[in-house]
């Protein structure tokens, strides 16, 4: 099992290396389940070598999670290669989609305990130190990446390419934020 999924980490770093799409990964190669997307998301985090900035986290709405078929948000990692801060200008011809989101990012201040969660809303809250506007490159190796095998998308990173970062607004906590508007 575990070569599939190292041949599967490094199939996926090899199409996002050379820039191109695919349709879906090979069957032999797509993860069975997000667990297993999550163990080739390692694999390519060890295989690419870089320092992972952040993560990201998505399909944080019921409404996307039906859509995709799971039950809670998902995470891919995020690397100091393609985190930005701005302003900044990048080049469109650098990534396969020309998809943005607008987000809010947290700095953590203070690590949780590995085994300790599952963590409620107020335990994660009570370690935030700073709130940070930003801008969500959108970028998976897949041509329909909202279309097709999911795990598959959450193994190629949760379909991220990057992220630009604005300043950091200090807080004692996270604020409430689901009133908050975005432009």
């Amino acid at each position: 099992m575990s070569d599939r999924l190292t041949e599967a980490a490094a199939h996926l770093l090899e199409i996002r290396r050379s820039g191109t799409t695919i349709s879906e990964l090979p069957t032999n190669l797509q993860p069975r389940d997000v667990a297993e997307a999550y163990e080739i998301q390692d694999r390519m985090i060890e295989q690419r070598g870089e320092a992972v900035s952040g993560w990201k986290i998505g399909a944080t709405s019921e409404t996307i999670q039906q859509l995709f078929g799971v039950t809670e948000p998902i995470a891919g990692p995020l690397y100091a290669a393609t985190t930005f801060d701005g302003p900044a200008s990048l080049k469109a011809g650098g990534f396969r989609h020309h998809a943005i989101e607008c987000e809010f990012a947290f700095r953590i201040g203070t690590s949780l305990a590995i085994g300790d969660g599952p963590y409620d809303v107020e335990t994660v809250a009570s370690v935030v130190d700073a709130v940070v506007p930003a801008i969500e490159l959108i970028g998976p190796v897949f041509d329909r990446p909202l279309e097709g095998h999911f795990p598959s998308r959450v193994a190629d990173g949760a379909m991220s390419a990057g992220i630009v970062l604005g300043s950091a607004a200090p807080q004692p906590s996270a604020p409430d934020l689901t009133a908050r508007e975005v432009r």
